[in-house]
């Protein structure tokens, strides 16, 4: 298995794979997901013998401040 995380201050890319060389039959499984910071998006690309995908999605931060006091 193959975790390769690369990261820039606007986009991360982390990719995890999975391959078993010189097999007869292709058994490459993976994913690639990469977080735009700068548009607050992301995409990712599911690979494997069987099916392919591309999620695509945008999302918001929220930000969750708690205070105690004690008397």
């Amino acid at each position: 298995m193959t975790c390769i995380p690369l990261q820039t201050p606007d986009m991360t890319l982390l990719r995890l794979m999975s391959d078993t060389p010189g097999s007869v039959q292709s058994r490459a499984v993976g994913v690639d997901v990469t977080l735009n910071k700068a548009a607050n998006s992301l995409e990712a690309n599911l690979i494997s013998p069987w099916k392919q995908a591309v999620l695509t999605g945008t999302y918001v931060l929220i930000f969750i401040a708690r205070i105690n006091i004690f008397n």
